[in-house]
């Protein structure tokens, strides 16, 4: 698990998105103060996604927390937007994956995005 990842999920225990324990929610808001400070969740994904603009495995990380806190069109539009010249066709095919798995109407235009980028990819073939 990746430490935004972990960060995400300490963030939802402690602003109590998940039933727990009030116990346990004090000390994931203790822990969570002490390892990040007092950014949320989102200024922390901001701030992943513009540390990270130009990675597809780091956008799709990134929007599948958007995804996940209920912001589904800037999850799509995150992987859809991704200069594509600095990436490889598996990492394509992941991402390309995950829209397909949401069922986004833009699957396909990052589809046909992928192909121009990775023309002898058998998984964009049109």
């Amino acid at each position: 698990m990746s430490a935004f990842f972990l960060f995400f999920h300490v963030s939802r225990l402690a602003d109590g998105y998940v039933d727990a324990h009030p116990a346990v929610q004090q000390v994931f808001q203790e822990t969570r103060q002490e390892l990040y400070g007092s950014m949320s969740w989102k200024e922390r994904n901001e701030m992943f996604l513009r540390r990270h603009s130009d990675s597809l495995p780091h956008r799709v990380a990134a929007a599948r927390v958007l995804w996940t806190m209920g912001d589904q069109v800037r999850a799509q539009n995150v992987i859809v937007e991704t200069n594509l010249t600095q990436t490889t066709a598996a990492h394509c095919v992941k991402a390309h994956h995950v829209l397909k798995l949401w069922g986004s109407e833009q699957t396909s235009t990052f589809a046909k995005a992928c192909h121009e980028r990775f023309p002898h990819a058998e998984a964009f073939a049109c």
